[in-house]
C-alpha cells in the first residue's frame, strides 16, 4: 500500500509549527524576562504645587527648570559630589553636568484647568528622588518670594506658591514596569513564534516532497 503522502506531510508539518513556534516563544519571552531583571531600577516621586500667578503656564515651567531654581538644589543636595561618586568613579561633577542631568531626570506635568504642577524626579535612589522633587518644589518657591519682595503686600499676596503635596519616596520602581515587559514581551512572543511556525511548517514540507522527487527508486 503507498503510504497517504498528504497526511503524513500534514502531520509533519504540524509538528514543525508546534516546535518552531514554541520555541521562538520561548526565546523572546525568556529575553524579555532577563532584560527586565537586568536593566537598572529607578523610582519617581512627585511634588505639588500651585501657582498663583498672572504667567501663562509655560513661563512656569521653564522657570521651574531654569538655572535660577536648580542650581541651589544641587547646591544645597550636594549632587555634584554625590553623582559624581555614582557615575564617574568618584570625581566629582561640574555643575553644569549636574544641572542638565537634572532637567533630564525632571518632569514637569501641570493639571488641565487648574494652578497646579506636578514636580517629579526619577532616581535609582527613592529617597533621593523624593528630596530633589521637594527642593525643586521650595526653590521655586523662594524664588516667587525673593521676585515679589519689591512690590505692594495687596500684589505680593496674590502671587504665591504654595507646596499642597510633599514628594515621599517611593516604595515601587516607576521602570522597568516588570508586568507589563513580561506581558509584551509574551505577546510578541506569540506573535513571531506563529510567524516562525507557520514559515517553517509551510517550507519544510515542500522541501521534504522535494527531496523525495528527486531520490531514485
Amino acid at each position: 500500500m503507498i503510504p497517504n503522502a498528504k497526511t503524513g506531510s500534514s502531520r509533519f508539518s504540524t509538528s514543525v509549527f508546534v516546535s518552531v513556534g514554541l520555541t521562538v516563544f520561548l526565546l523572546t519571552f525568556l529575553s524579555s524576562v532577563l532584560i527586565t531583571f537586568v536593566l537598572p531600577e529607578s523610582y519617581e516621586s512627585t511634588a505639588r504645587i500651585k501657582v498663583d500667578a498672572d504667567n501663562p503656564p509655560y513661563v512656569n515651567l521653564e522657570l521651574l527648570q531654569s538655572r535660577v531654581v536648580l542650581e541651589p538644589v544641587i547646591a544645597t543636595l550636594n549632587l555634584n559630589q554625590a553623582w559624581g561618586k555614582r557615575y564617574l568613579k568618584g570625581e566629582q561633577l561640574q555643575t553644569e553636568e549636574s544641572y542638565k542631568l537634572l532637567q533630564n531626570r525632571l518632569s514637569l506635568v501641570p493639571i488641565r484647568n487648574t494652578k497646579l504642577i506636578n514636580v517629579s524626579v526619577t532616581s535609582e535612589d527613592p529617597r533621593e528622588a523624593a528630596l530633589i522633587a521637594n527642593a525643586v518644589a521650595e526653590n521655586y518657591q523662594d524664588y516667587f518670594k525673593r521676585a515679589t519682595a519689591n512690590t505692594n503686600l495687596e500684589t505680593a499676596a496674590n502671587l504665591t506658591v504654595q507646596i499642597i503635596e510633599r514628594a515621599e519616596p517611593s516604595q515601587v520602581p516607576s521602570r522597568p514596569h516588570k508586568p507589563a515587559n513580561m506581558i509584551t514581551g509574551a505577546f510578541c512572543g506569540l506573535v513571531l513564534g506563529a510567524c516562525a511556525g507557520g514559515l517553517s511548517a509551510w517550507l519544510v514540507p515542500k522541501f521534504g516532497q522535494r527531496r523525495a522527487s528527486v531520490t531514485p527508486a
